[in-house]
Formats: C-alpha cells, structure tokens, sequence
C-alpha cells in the first residue's frame, strides 16, 4: 500500500562551508529550493526518512549547526501563501527519488 506523500519545508543552519554545500545537494535530490537554505519537499514517509537519515550523517555540530522538518497536512499545504516568485510544489506533484 503506498503512503499518502506529505508536503515538507525543510530548513536548515550549517556552519562549515563543505558540509552546507552538501547538505544543499542533498536536499536538491529531495526537492527544490525556495532560498538558499530552505527547500520545499513533497515525499512519501520513505523518502522523509531516506532524507532524515542522510541529512543526519552530514550535519554534525548540534549546538552550531540545525535541521527543521515542517510536516504540513494537505489543506494547510494547499492554504500557503506566497507573494512573488515561482508556484509552489503541490501535493499532487509527488517527486520520487
């Protein structure tokens, strides 16, 4: 049975230059970034692990450095607001990785 695809900010604060970039590659796999260090993600909970699992490998300074998952449900995904720039992803555009 296939899982309902969650839509999914992820943020992120990396001190070290090499692990940023990394971590910003890393998530280009995943989804497709809204600034620098902000992506927006449409992912199956397989993914959101897969995602989670990697981004904790690269980031390693937990008083210096941080990850943030935003889990939206459908109808607050659909309710986003945005005031210039390009559409955002919706959940009916899932990304497989």
């Amino acid at each position: 049975m296939k899982s309902e695809p969650l839509f999914v900010v992820v943020s992120y604060d990396v001190a070290d230059d090499r692990r940023r970039r990394r971590v910003h590659k890393t998530l280009k796999d995943f989804g497709r970034p809204v600034q620098y260090s902000a992506f927006e993600c449409v992912l199956e909970a397989k993914h959101l692990a897969r995602l989670q699992h990697a981004l904790t490998r690269l980031v390693q300074d937990e008083d210096a450095e941080a990850v943030a998952y935003y889990l939206l449900c459908k109808d607050c995904a659909q309710r986003t607001l945005v005031l210039c720039g390009p559409p955002r992803l919706t959940l009916s555009r899932t990304i497989v990785v």
